[in-house]
Parts: C-alpha cells; structure tokens; sequence
C-alpha cells in the first residue's frame, strides 16, 4: 500500500486482510480520527478570534454604550427611573400590577 496517499481501494484491501482480533482496535483508531477531524474547525475558529490587551481592548470595546438615543452613560439617569418604580422599587416587569 503507498503510505504517501494511498487510495480507498489500498485501504479497503488493507482492513480486509487485517485478522479480526485487530478490528477492536482499528474501530478505536478510526474513532479517534474522526474526533480530531471534527475538532479542527473549532479550533481554527478560536484562533481567528482576535485576543485584545490593554490600550487595544479599550479601543475595541470604545462606542459600546453609545446608541441612536445617545451615550448610555449620560443617560444613565433616565434609564433606571424608567426602570425603577418609586414605591415597589426594581421589578422584572413594571408595567404589571403586582
């Protein structure tokens, strides 16, 4: 069989002529093989992943809070009086009648 790229057929013929008590440890190998196969997207999509340290994380998250109503900071304010009521004080849905 070529080892360099050997075809389905060399493969084929190659199990076949394998004795039977090999074939445990062939299905263990070809297991394993298809975890790896199955693991190496996921790997190469972690390592796509742009990692941000110091003055580049800052930049990278700069204009987060910012929205088509304004800057979230400066309206922080405004934000938790809509969300807190004055007299049953922070809930998960004001506009119901508790």
């Amino acid at each position: 069989m070529n080892t360099n790229s050997p075809t389905l057929e060399e493969i084929t013929e190659a199990i076949v002529e394998l004795p039977e008590e090999a074939w445990p440890e062939l299905a263990s190998y070809i297991e394993k093989l298809q975890n790896q196969a199955s693991e190496k997207p996921a790997k190469e999509t972690k390592k796509k992943k742009k990692k941000f340290k110091g003055i580049d994380f800052l930049h990278a998250i700069a204009g987060m809070g910012a929205s088509e109503e304004g800057d979230t900071a400066e309206r922080d304010e405004e934000i938790l009086m809509n969300e807190i009521d004055p007299i049953r004080g922070w809930t998960l849905n004001p506009s119901k009648e508790q």
